[in-house]
């Protein structure tokens, strides 16, 4: 049912087409160009199969998406999967000028066309979203995550209740928060998220891994926008769904936990905090050996005293953590001031860990290390002296 996933390994290699021609409408003209069509087509396929050097593929590719143009027309899938699977090519020959070139291409012909509510148009801009920054940079991946956010609102406001809408709708969503460069163009996309959900959750059944995906995504999204309340509301429906219907604890459930943490403690409610720590060492893992994860962390206070003097340093300090994730047994290894030492380990006492899990059971981790450094950065040192 999520075809996100199905058409994202289908983008990344060859589109394939299935060429059928309606012959009682050409001309002699479009004839004579559907024949060379066919003849290049059938050599770009045979090389495909014997795994020609991709530069050489991608112009062909090119070319053949330029005489498709002719044969179809310049908005025709044909011609639109063509300049894909060119851009493909030239992407994997590690030709990357040339290959966001052609993605832009294509998504210049879907939204001449007027499918800027086209799941295909979607399952693309998805695809360049999870790209490394060596084919998309900041400002492509800005707006490449505008492009999906619109054809989000598009697709989802047809209106249809179909599951397989709501999945597709719920799937753009989550690639959106997961992988998105959010701008002030899309400050609906949270009003967006709550009407996608209100959906989902009448047609879906309670189970869909996609609905509980996308309520943690809100809940994310929540928390950005400053609403920890509305947060704290999405991460426990997360928590609820997954021991309802699972039989091991999610890594979206630890994940909520972890958040719930980080966002009671921000609140001054550490006792609050504390039962989600619990929580998270009484998980049953997805996993049976798992290492110790850190969930919250507070930066140490920097010495006055030393700030005064321009005193920099840092401090080792071996610690072990509880099966419910505390900070226990601390002990200073290397130090360049007791001062120092001091805040390290207040700070250190607060942090919280998800535990280590072996054999599925939530065990002490013993020896752990960490370094905090004491740096004065150029505002801090005049700001520390005046307290």
């Amino acid at each position: 049912m999520i075809r996100i996933a199905q058409i994202i390994r289908k983008m990344s290699k060859t589109v394939l087409l299935s060429v059928t021609f309606a012959l009682t409408t050409l001309t002699p003209f479009a004839l004579a160009d559907k024949a060379e069509f066919s003849t290049l087509y059938k050599q770009y396929t045979q090389n495909l199969e014997s795994e020609s050097p991709n530069d050489s593929l991608g112009k062909q590719a090119k070319a053949l998406a330029e005489l498709s143009k002719t044969v179809f027309g310049e908005t025709h899938d044909n011609t639109i999967n063509l300049t894909i699977s060119a851009a493909n090519h030239f992407r994997d020959a590690k030709d990357n000028k040339a290959a966001l070139a052609l993605y832009d291409k294509a998504l210049g012909l879907y939204k001449k066309s007027d499918r800027d509510r086209s799941f295909d148009m979607a399952s693309l801009l998805v695809e360049l979203l999870y790209s490394s920054f060596d084919l998309i940079g900041y400002d492509d991946k800005t707006r490449l995550s505008e492009d999906l956010y619109q054809v989000l609102k598009n697709y989802f406001d047809e209106e249809s209740n179909s599951q397989e809408h709501v999945l597709d709708s719920l799937n753009m969503f989550n690639h959106l928060i997961e992988r998105g460069q959010f701008t002030t163009r899309m400050r609906g996309a949270k009003v967006l998220g709550k009407r996608l959900l209100e959906r989902a959750e009448i047609v879906l059944p309670s189970n869909s891994v996609g609905l509980i995906r996308a309520n943690f995504n809100y809940a994310r999204l929540a928390e950005g926008r400053r609403s920890k309340n509305e947060a704290i509301e999405y991460y426990t429906k997360v928590i609820d769904l997954t021991s309802e219907v699972l039989d091991f604890d999610h890594p979206f459930a630890l994940s909520s936990h972890a958040r719930m943490v980080s966002i009671l403690e921000s609140k001054g409610k550490s006792e609050e905090a504390t039962e989600h720590c619990l929580a998270i060492g009484r998980m049953k893992p997805w996993e049976d050996d798992i290492d110790a994860t850190p969930l919250f962390r507070v930066d140490p206070t920097y010495p006055i005293a030393y700030a005064r003097r321009a005193k920099e340093g840092s401090v080792v300090i071996k610690f072990d953590i509880s099966p419910f994730g505390f900070v226990k047994n601390t002990s200073i290894e290397d130090s360049d001031g007791s001062l120092f030492e001091k805040e390290a380990i207040k700070a250190l006492e607060q942090w919280r860990y998800a535990p280590k899990f072996v054999d599925g059971e939530a065990v002490e981790a013993i020896g752990q290390k960490v370094r905090l450094e004491f740096k004065l950065g150029a505002d801090d040192a005049p700001k520390l002296k005046n307290s």
